[in-house]
């Protein structure tokens, strides 16, 4: 299975028109089904359609909590690395499953104004297993890597 992450375009303009802190903005990450389409011009929430829908999920997605931006001066990128390292949608209790998910920042007050940051197409759809669906980051290489 071959995972991508692509970040959005516009998550460069919102950070140029401070729609977004980077280091204390309130990142989200939400499941989305196959049927969602992933382009780049996407920028914010309200762009996102086809978001999971079942027992166990809340619309809008969880949480990430914690996140630092780290620069890499030898590769000249940076990285978005959760604290936590992971986040699991507990007590999902149905048949639903997910394609891939999308990080953005909640802070803003409505959807239209939330600014996506990237999606990550998990290649498949992936089920709920154990009653749990968990993303975990890799400690090393973070969420996503910027420019």
């Amino acid at each position: 299975m071959a995972i991508t992450t692509s970040v959005y375009d516009g998550f460069k303009g919102s950070l140029c028109a401070a729609l977004t802190n980077i280091p204390s903005g309130s990142y989200y990450v939400m499941l989305v089904t196959s049927s969602y389409t992933f382009s780049a011009a996407h920028r914010f929430k309200s762009d996102v359609t086809g978001e999971v829908v079942g027992t166990g999920y809340t619309a809008g997605g969880n949480a990430i909590g914690t996140v630092s931006w780290t620069y890499d001066s030898g590769t000249g990128q940076w990285q978005m690395l959760p604290s936590a390292g992971s986040v699991t949608f507990s007590s999902a209790l149905t048949t639903w499953q997910a394609a891939g998910h999308v990080v953005y920042d909640r802070t803003p007050a409505t959807d239209a104004t939330r600014p996506l940051v990237c999606y990550c197409n998990y290649g498949t759809n992936l089920p709920v297993a154990n009653g749990n669906f968990p993303i975990t980051w890799d400690p090393t290489t973070g969420a996503i890597i910027l420019f």
